[in-house]
């Protein structure tokens, strides 16, 4: 009887320890799992695909038109459009070599006819060394145009010109600002 007792008081020691270690494994686990929960983002209800670091180009006549990199892009397959984040947008100029390179914050992509909304602080870089920046830049695909509704900065060496609005032609490299244009220069640059 006494081996009985002492095997029964044996067993209910592991069982109690056993308890033990699961409740405070459980505790310190329990804030870890609430982090990888919250990690998996909700997908508004218009998106039907997301995903991570996407390019998409455009090639007509086997020349290169333009290239759209994005470290996240969400679908929406209903709209015809493509959410992206962080986009980096390069553009090449047709009749002269050469590229203008847009990043932004976000952009959205028309799948139908190719179009790119740029927003979120948009600077576009030349290979030339011009720097535009603005809010928010349009690319209309069928025009091979960059325009912008907004105010615009253009750096380029010594020159500092800004104005609302602008239309930049892929095709031959020109930009045209379309009202209260002001222009800075500083003396004495090359």
């Amino acid at each position: 009887m006494i081996k009985l007792n002492k095997f029964r008081q044996i067993l209910a020691g592991v069982i109690v320890l056993a308890v033990v270690l699961l409740t405070v494994t459980l505790c310190l686990k329990l804030p870890d799992l609430r982090k990888k929960k919250g990690a998996v983002r909700r997908l508004s209800h218009n998106i039907d695909v997301s995903m991570g670091s996407i390019t998409y180009s455009e090639t007509r006549d086997g020349v290169r038109k333009w290239v759209l990199d994005a470290q996240q892009a969400d679908v929406a397959q209903k709209d015809g459009r493509i959410y992206l984040t962080k986009p980096r947008f390069v553009v090449y100029l047709q009749r002269q070599p050469g590229t203008v390179t847009l990043t932004s914050g976000r952009a959205v992509y028309d799948i139908k006819n190719h179009d790119v909304t740029l927003t979120d602080r948009v600077v576009a870089t030349g290979d030339g060394g011009m720097r535009i920046e603005s809010e928010k830049v349009f690319y209309h695909a069928g025009r091979s145009l960059l325009i912008s509704d907004d105010h615009v900065r253009i750096f380029h060496r010594s020159a500092t010109v800004e104005g609302d609005g602008m239309e930049f032609h892929t095709v031959n490299g020109t930009v045209r600002l379309l009202r209260n244009v002001t222009a800075t220069l500083k003396a004495g640059g090359r």
